[in-house]
Protein backbone atom coordinates (compact mmCIF):
# COMPACT_ATOMS: atom_id res chain seq x y z
CA UNK A 1 0.00 0.00 0.00
CA UNK A 2 1.82 3.49 -1.28
CA UNK A 3 1.11 6.42 1.17
CA UNK A 4 -0.78 8.10 -0.44
CA UNK A 5 -3.34 4.92 -0.22
CA UNK A 6 -2.77 4.40 3.39
CA UNK A 7 -4.01 8.17 4.10
CA UNK A 8 -7.44 7.77 2.39
CA UNK A 9 -7.20 4.24 4.09
CA UNK A 10 -6.75 6.30 7.53
CA UNK A 11 -9.44 9.15 6.55
CA UNK A 12 -12.80 7.24 4.48
CA UNK A 13 -14.89 9.85 5.22
CA UNK A 14 -12.61 11.74 2.58
CA UNK A 15 -12.23 9.19 0.13
CA UNK A 16 -10.19 10.38 -2.51
CA UNK A 17 -8.57 14.11 -0.97
CA UNK A 18 -4.90 13.06 0.02
CA UNK A 19 -3.98 13.51 -3.87
CA UNK A 20 -5.72 17.20 -3.80
CA UNK A 21 -4.57 18.27 -0.68
CA UNK A 22 -0.65 17.04 -1.42
CA UNK A 23 -0.98 19.50 -4.23
CA UNK A 24 -2.45 22.18 -2.37
CA UNK A 25 0.57 21.89 0.05
CA UNK A 26 2.58 21.78 -3.23
CA UNK A 27 1.36 24.95 -4.51
CA UNK A 28 1.31 26.72 -1.23
CA UNK A 29 4.80 25.96 -0.34
CA UNK A 30 6.31 26.41 -3.90
CA UNK A 31 4.24 29.88 -4.36
CA UNK A 32 5.35 31.24 -1.59
CA UNK A 33 9.18 30.36 -2.37
CA UNK A 34 8.78 31.89 -6.10
CA UNK A 35 7.49 34.87 -4.61
CA UNK A 36 10.26 35.66 -2.27
CA UNK A 37 13.02 34.20 -4.87
CA UNK A 38 11.73 36.35 -7.50
CA UNK A 39 12.61 39.13 -5.85
CA UNK A 40 16.02 37.73 -5.32
CA UNK A 41 15.96 36.76 -8.83
CA UNK A 42 15.43 40.00 -10.06
CA UNK A 43 17.72 42.03 -7.73
CA UNK A 44 20.68 39.45 -7.27
CA UNK A 45 23.54 41.73 -7.39
CA UNK A 46 21.29 43.40 -4.48
CA UNK A 47 20.73 40.01 -2.77
CA UNK A 48 24.28 39.46 -3.11
CA UNK A 49 25.66 42.59 -1.26
CA UNK A 50 22.99 41.79 1.28
CA UNK A 51 24.61 38.66 2.20
CA UNK A 52 27.73 39.98 2.04
CA UNK A 53 26.69 42.62 4.31
CA UNK A 54 24.64 41.31 6.58
CA UNK A 55 24.00 37.49 6.46
CA UNK A 56 26.79 35.32 5.30
CA UNK A 57 30.15 35.17 3.68
CA UNK A 58 31.05 34.67 0.57
CA UNK A 59 27.65 36.66 -0.20
CA UNK A 60 27.85 36.16 -4.21
CA UNK A 61 27.81 32.05 -3.00
CA UNK A 62 25.05 31.99 -0.31
CA UNK A 63 22.97 34.45 -2.19
CA UNK A 64 23.44 32.63 -5.14
CA UNK A 65 22.34 29.74 -3.41
CA UNK A 66 19.45 31.01 -1.52
CA UNK A 67 18.22 32.53 -4.72
CA UNK A 68 18.26 29.66 -6.71
CA UNK A 69 16.78 27.57 -3.93
CA UNK A 70 14.00 29.74 -3.32
CA UNK A 71 12.85 30.18 -7.24
CA UNK A 72 14.21 27.13 -8.72
CA UNK A 73 13.28 24.86 -5.90
CA UNK A 74 9.74 26.96 -5.69
CA UNK A 75 9.03 26.21 -8.92
CA UNK A 76 9.71 22.32 -8.86
CA UNK A 77 7.15 21.85 -5.92
CA UNK A 78 4.56 23.21 -7.91
CA UNK A 79 5.26 20.87 -10.88
CA UNK A 80 6.25 18.04 -8.40
CA UNK A 81 9.19 17.29 -10.45
CA UNK A 82 12.69 16.54 -7.83
CA UNK A 83 10.38 16.65 -5.52
CA UNK A 84 12.08 15.09 -2.73
CA UNK A 85 15.33 17.08 -3.22
CA UNK A 86 13.53 20.22 -3.45
CA UNK A 87 11.75 19.64 -0.13
CA UNK A 88 14.71 18.99 1.53
CA UNK A 89 16.84 21.73 0.17
CA UNK A 90 14.12 24.39 0.78
CA UNK A 91 13.34 23.10 4.47
CA UNK A 92 16.97 23.09 5.52
CA UNK A 93 17.11 26.53 4.74
CA UNK A 94 13.94 27.16 6.66
CA UNK A 95 15.34 25.03 9.41
CA UNK A 96 18.38 27.18 9.49
CA UNK A 97 16.38 30.59 8.65
CA UNK A 98 14.65 29.91 12.04
CA UNK A 99 17.61 29.19 14.03
CA UNK A 100 19.79 31.84 13.07
CA UNK A 101 16.62 34.82 12.97
CA UNK A 102 15.87 33.51 16.63
CA UNK A 103 19.19 32.56 18.37
CA UNK A 104 22.00 34.58 16.51
CA UNK A 105 19.62 37.75 15.91
CA UNK A 106 17.00 37.63 18.57
CA UNK A 107 13.98 38.37 16.16
CA UNK A 108 10.48 37.74 17.54
CA UNK A 109 8.11 35.26 16.31
CA UNK A 110 6.76 36.97 13.96
CA UNK A 111 9.85 37.41 11.89
CA UNK A 112 10.63 33.70 11.88
CA UNK A 113 6.96 31.82 11.77
CA UNK A 114 7.29 32.00 7.96
CA UNK A 115 10.18 29.65 8.21
CA UNK A 116 8.80 27.69 10.06
CA UNK A 117 5.67 27.02 8.39
CA UNK A 118 7.35 26.25 5.13
CA UNK A 119 9.27 23.85 6.87
CA UNK A 120 6.43 22.23 8.34
CA UNK A 121 4.92 22.02 4.50
CA UNK A 122 8.31 20.85 3.50
CA UNK A 123 8.29 17.91 6.13
CA UNK A 124 4.78 16.67 4.90
CA UNK A 125 5.95 16.64 1.11
CA UNK A 126 9.10 14.67 2.24
CA UNK A 127 7.01 11.90 4.49
CA UNK A 128 3.97 11.36 2.25
CA UNK A 129 5.47 12.65 -1.24
CA UNK A 130 4.03 15.04 -3.74
CA UNK A 131 0.76 13.43 -4.93
CA UNK A 132 -0.38 11.58 -8.25
CA UNK A 133 -0.97 15.04 -9.70
CA UNK A 134 2.69 15.71 -9.26
CA UNK A 135 4.91 15.71 -12.76
CA UNK A 136 7.48 13.84 -11.49
CA UNK A 137 4.55 11.44 -11.03
CA UNK A 138 4.42 10.93 -14.50
CA UNK A 139 7.89 9.34 -15.53
CA UNK A 140 8.10 6.71 -12.30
Amino acid sequence: MTTVETLIAARPWFPGTANVVLLTVRLIAGGVMVYYGWGKVRDLRGTIKDFQDNIAQPGWLFGTLVTVTEFFGGLALILGIALSLSAAVIGFEMGFGTIVKKWKWGKDFPDYSYDILVLGLCLVLLAFGGGSFALGQLFL
